[in-house]
């Protein structure tokens, strides 16, 4: 079971980084100044909601998951960040339906993950969040977790999003880890377009040695909708896999 925890929690934080850069388009190409505008104030306030859902599959096991983030601004570089998650893993052969547990699934186990902390945004186009939280239901753990983002070559005709995430987990010592690589392949008023590769991992605990997965990964995002949908598909350490990703974003001046 942990294991597939895993593999879930690693879709989830890709998820959420995805989420994060696809819903903040690569700015124009200006100088940046590292932490200029860190602690200044920011008048009026904003408050954001970014809700996700997807879903996972392997010859091996499925799963869905949902969530959704609140983000407080503080300063123009500083955020109260909120994060809820569920999921639900499907164990077995002949996933026929992953929304339906009695369809050709030996099992299905079912958690939610709480966490707060902090986003920085050290300067324009660059995203750092540092979360703590807990498991309820079919996970006890506790978690810590830190998911960074930015845009690079803005000056290019096609600027590289560059999105990591890192995962502990302390019910079973497991470190995961999930990378993304992407182009900046279209971009006008109407949708952004996303293409690159993507690569996850985890070891400790249980796990001997390192598991990975990896695949291509493509992303569309409605700049006048703020609604991206993200899909994927590549090989892991157990079996070729395949997931999808939508999310949604809300955002009020206060």
């Amino acid at each position: 079971m942990a294991q597939i925890l895993f593999w879930a929690l690693i879709f989830f934080i890709a998820a959420c980084g995805r989420g994060l850069c696809q819903s903040t388009p690569a700015p124009r190409p200006t100088s940046p100044t590292l932490f200029s505008n860190l602690f200044e104030s920011q008048s009026p306030g904003q408050l954001s909601l970014l809700v996700y859902g997807g879903g996972y599959w392997s010859t091996e096991y499925a799963s869905t998951q949902q969530g959704f983030q609140l983000e407080q601004s503080l300063t123009k570089g500083i955020s109260l960040v909120g994060r809820a998650s569920g999921y639900q893993l499907y164990v077995g052969g002949g996933f026929e339906d992953p929304l339906d547990p009695h369809a050709g699934h030996e099992s299905r186990f079912n958690f939610g993950r709480f966490e707060g902390g902090f986003g920085l945004s050290p300067m324009q186009g660059t995203y750092l969040y540092l979360l703590g939280g807990a498991d309820v239901a079919d996970s006890n753990a506790g978690v810590f977790e830190a998911d960074f983002a930015t845009w690079m070559f803005r000056e290019r005709p096609h600027p590289l999003n560059l999105v990591m995430s890192i995962s502990y987990d302390s019910q079973n010592l497991i470190t995961s880890g999930e990378i993304d690589l992407r182009l900046l392949l279209h971009s006008d008023r109407q949708v952004v377009l996303t293409g690159g590769l993507s690569g996850a991992g985890f070891a400790g605990g249980f796990v001997r040695g390192f598991s990975t997965q990896a695949g291509a990964i493509l992303g569309a995002y409605s700049t006048k909708w703020q609604t991206g949908l993200d899909g994927q598909f590549g090989y892991a350490s157990t079996s070729v896999y395949a997931q999808v990703a939508i999310f949604k974003r809300f955002q009020w001046a206060e």
